[in-house]
């Protein structure tokens, strides 16, 4: 007995598998979802300063420089 012969044989089973996956890769893609990155929640701290009217370098030497290396050292915070 060859394959085809073997094939024939078998016709009706074969069919039935088949359907059975076609139905099941069918049902499964309307159960994946549908948005193309998952939600996420990131936890976040807002730091909020206000040292007046100064210049700019003024602004990141006395302020803004000296908050960043005191954030830096907090664990878990990136």
């Amino acid at each position: 007995m060859n394959f085809g012969q073997w094939m024939q044989m078998h016709r009706r089973s074969l069919l039935f598998v088949i359907a059975l996956l076609a139905i099941a890769g069918i049902l499964s893609a309307f159960r994946l979802p549908i948005s193309l990155f998952p939600n996420v929640a990131f936890p976040r701290a807002v730091v909020s300063l206000d040292a007046g009217d100064r210049p700019a370098e003024q602004m990141a030497a006395l302020v803004t420089m000296p908050v960043e290396e005191a954030l830096r050292r907090v664990s878990n915070v990136l």
